[in-house]
């Protein structure tokens, strides 16, 4: 006779329950719950008088390896094996272990060996004393083999980091970076791009549905955040330490795009890719756009002409000509001549010479010398005047010096600790993030990134080299500290690696211990590759004489002759017109270095101006816009104006000086050196 103790109810219930947990063989997870802790919760939820009957291994070893078993619903919350309805005093039990394993949190995705996919066995016979037979039923399933896996502890551990990299992922990497890049993979601006399109597409919309869960539900827990990230792990890789992730990082962390976008290329580019164009989406410009309008500004806020005299009001007038200039009709008298100051010009500080100096004269003249060619500058102002400034300072007056830059060459090498004085120095500098690089050869020498040294000569500053060092006031340096052998030189620039399209062109200089001194400037955009002949000089006991091939370029300024730029004859004095402050300064308006400007009678702009520079530019419009209006300062067109000022600008920061001759009511003329 045999005698059944029913436990079939329970039995069917959870396999059933685990039949449709696992019938689309999605992953399914354990709670970080300990065996022992859900097998003693499972007994002490019977009553006393049936605990006995219901303490067995076969369930105990069930409870212990599958008791913990959930599966998040579509919700994010976990249904567990428990979450069935029985008879009697069984549903007890199951609603214990139910709410004891849906209130812990996730542990371990759950997998099995594949040797013991069935777990437990559904019964068995005992036999009594009085020869009858007991059966016994019992927890039990048998899992399909998509949770079996050969290596159980290392599956999980991945799982566990997919998790855990997952949640950083969606923590640290913004939508706004994710659709920055895809834009910039639509518009072929990003090198390998294409290849992570797909990988972004599915991230971005695993991103909008972890916002939509927050959203569709505002007491969407951490936990539910945590299963999300668990259960989307399985069908996601995370991405954050690949390379694309690492941009999109940079991009969400607030880093530059173009530095960004660099730092990428630098990780899966060729050392001579040349990205085709800027690093500026349709979105930037889109948000750029909006920004600006709402803050009040309008299209033509962005026009820009060269400011004339009437454009300073006259309280900024630090001196300013009272003498029409006379057109002299004598031919031998308007001959150029290269002048010289004389030899022992009285030195003094420009802030005395303001005070002292100025106020007294009625004539001011400048000697144009060579080295001031880079401190050529123009003033700008708004088109339409009526427009409110975006600028940092309220009256909208800019200005932009001559190369688009302030310091020169000698000054970048001295920043970049390289040496500035020898028997021969050639300077290279630019005004990007190009790699561009310095050649200098001789009887079989050469001097260049590859072979630094020879004979006597050394490249003591090497910039842009590398991606980590990047900066747009690169400078690289070729010196002899003592005497330069005797021969003819080829002196020429090579671009080793095009990185922009804006700010172009490069400016050398080549002085020596005797005082020559020659700039060349090259304002052509040039490609990964191009080699530029600059100059083929001899040096004879320590004097250069230049070459005048028609291939090579042609000195801008040279010491010891004039020539002419920004209409200006070089080592020639220039009449001054006025004298006047930064517009950072203007009346209470303090932001940022004081410039002081000297305009010239004669000065005529060269080349393109720029508008504005996104040091000039309100903090909270260039927050988020700055490579926009980065790429806009080097677009927007600045339209010449008759009598606009140009002439000479110095930085109150920058060591700098210049001679120039005054005359006074007495007609007597005075020779000052002033000085920065």
């Amino acid at each position: 006779m045999i005698t059944t103790i029913d436990f079939r109810d329970i039995q069917a219930a959870c396999i059933k329950q685990l039949d449709d947990m696992c019938k689309d063989k999605q992953p399914l997870f354990v709670v970080d719950v300990l065996g022992d802790v859900l097998w003693q919760t499972y007994l002490d939820a019977f009553p006393s008088h049936e605990r006995q009957a219901h303490n067995c291994m076969a369930c105990r070893q069930f409870i212990k390896k599958a008791g913990g078993l959930v599966k998040p619903d579509e919700n994010y919350n976990l249904i567990s094996m428990w979450n069935v309805t029985v008879p009697g005093y069984l549903q007890a039990v199951v609603d214990k272990l139910n709410a004891l394993v849906t209130g812990a949190r996730i542990r371990d995705t759950f997998l099995l060996s594949r040797s013991e996919l069935t777990v437990g066995h559904a019964s068995d016979l005992q036999r009594l004393e009085d020869g009858t037979t007991i059966k016994w039923h019992h927890l039990y399933y048998k899992f399909p083999t998509a949770y079996a896996s050969d290596d159980v502890n290392g599956s999980q551990s991945d799982a566990r980091n997919k998790a855990a990299g997952l949640k950083r992922d969606l923590e640290e990497i913004s939508i706004d970076s994710v659709n920055t890049v895809l834009e910039l993979i639509d518009q072929g601006a990003l090198y390998r791009g294409i290849e992570f399109k797909p990988l972004l597409t599915k991230f971005l919309a695993l991103q909008k549905t972890n916002r939509q869960n927050r959203l569709r539900n505002p007491n969407f827990t951490e936990e539910q955040y945590k299963t999300f990230c668990w259960a989307m792990s399985a069908k996601f890789s995370h991405i954050r330490n690949t390379a694309i992730g690492t941009l999109l990082t940079d991009i969400s962390e607030g880093r530059d795009l173009d530095k960004a976008v660099t730092s990428y290329e630098s990780k899966v580019a060729p050392e001579n890719y040349r990205r085709p164009t800027a690093i500026v989406t349709e979105s930037m410009k889109a948000r750029a756009r909006a920004d600006f309008l709402a803050m009040g500004f309008s299209q033509s806020s962005l026009e820009r002409r060269q400011a004339t005299i009437d454009d300073v009001p006259i309280d900024q007038w630090l001196y300013v000509d009272r003498l029409p200039t006379t057109i002299e009709t004598d031919f031998f008298n308007n001959m150029l001549v290269v002048s010289r100051p004389p030899t022992t010009p009285q030195n003094i500080s420009f802030s005395e010479f303001l005070s002292s100096v100025v106020p007294h004269i009625t004539s001011m003249e400048i000697l144009f010398e060579d080295k001031l060619i880079n401190n050529l500058v123009t003033m700008t102002a708004p088109v339409d005047t009526d427009t409110p400034s975006f600028f940092q300072w309220p009256n909208g007056m800019g200005w932009s010096y001559n190369n688009q830059l302030a310091d020169s060459s000698r000054q970048r090498v001295k920043a970049a600790g390289g040496k500035v004085d020898g028997a021969l120095c050639c300077r290279l500098m630019w005004y990007n993030t190009d790699d561009l690089d310095l050649h200098l050869e001789w009887n079989n020498n050469r001097i260049y990134y590859g072979s630094k040294k020879a004979c006597g000569g050394e490249l003591d500053v090497d910039a842009n080299a590398t991606t980590s060092s990047l900066t747009n006031t690169p400078v690289e340096n070729i010196a002899f500290a003592n005497k330069a052998p005797n021969a003819k030189y080829l002196l020429s620039v090579n671009q080793f690696n095009r990185r922009n399209s804006v700010d172009i062109g490069f400016q050398v200089d080549i002085e020596t211990e005797g005082g020559q001194f020659y700039t060349f400037t090259y304002k052509t955009l040039m490609p990964t590759g191009k080699t530029v002949n600059v100059a083929r000089f001899s040096m004879v006991n320590g004097v250069l004489k230049l070459d005048t091939d028609s291939d090579l370029l042609k000195p801008s300024s040279a010491t010891g002759r004039s020539l002419t730029t920004w209409g200006m004859g070089t080592n020639q004095w220039q009449k001054v017109r006025l004298i006047t402050t930064s517009p950072n300064h203007w009346g209470d308006t303090q932001h940022g270095n004081l410039h002081f400007f000297i305009f010239l009678d004669k000065a005529v702009s060269e080349g393109p101006i720029r508008p504005f520079f996104n040091e000039f530019i309100r903090a909270d419009l260039l927050r988020d816009h700055k490579r926009v209006f980065e790429l806009l300062g080097s677009m927007v067109p600045v339209n010449s104006t008759p009598n606009g000022l140009a002439g000479l600008g110095f930085s109150s920061t920058t060591r700098a000086s210049f001679t120039c001759r005054v005359g006074d009511s007495s007609t007597r003329k005075r020779i000052f050196k002033v000085t920065f």
